[in-house]
């Protein structure tokens, strides 16, 4: 065996030679919640083209691989002096792609399924719901809608139909990236 061939012989020998670990290799770290915070409009546009004018969104959403939930945490305005609040709960299937979620929008429950679509678990960027009242005034409305998330921010298209799936009008979100503090300063303006 030449000197080049003893060496090797010797590194494999201790172990150093085929790059095994002498210690245990540790876990990684678990996975963290992902927080995301979003500022934008939100616009109707009736059946027949009319707009209603373009109202101010601000959703807090943490996607959280521990327990394969979503929040979202939304205020939106409804007026000029007043706004809306309400959360978003989710239950995501990261292998599927497969969610469902529910809220209470001051009008009803929503309930919904929907489909993760494009991008890597816990950091997707695309996906597309089904939602429906089951329960007050307009039980048996739903709305179908397709989410798309970039560097930007979030653009969301819904459709809304009656129960007797009559196209009653259409939401335009388009919201840009915030930080927390800035979020917060919005929100804590809105409660004073």
């Amino acid at each position: 065996m030449t000197r080049c061939g003893w060496l090797l012989w010797a590194l494999l020998l201790s172990g150093l030679g085929a790059g095994c670990p002498t210690e245990p290799v540790p876990d990684p770290p678990a996975p963290q919640p992902v927080h995301q915070y979003l500022a934008g409009t939100s616009q109707y546009t009736g059946p027949t083209g009319q707009e209603a004018p373009a109202a101010r969104v601000l959703i807090h959403r943490v996607l959280d691989p521990t327990d394969d939930t979503l929040l979202e945490d939304v205020h939106q305005q409804a007026s000029a002096t007043t706004w809306d609040h309400y959360e978003v709960n989710g239950d995501i299937e990261p292998d599927t792609g497969a969610f469902t979620l529910a809220f209470f929008d001051g009008y009803g429950t929503f309930e919904g399924v929907g489909t993760l679509t494009a991008g890597a678990p816990w950091a997707w960027t695309a996906w597309e719901s089904r939602s429906e009242y089951v329960d007050g005034p307009y039980v048996g409305s739903y709305v179908l809608s397709e989410d798309t998330l970039d560097d930007d921010g979030l653009r969301a298209v819904k459709q809304i139909f009656s129960p007797d799936d009559h196209a009653e009008g259409s939401v335009l979100e388009l919201l840009e990236w915030t930080d927390a503090a800035a979020w917060q300063a919005e929100v804590d303006a809105i409660s004073d």
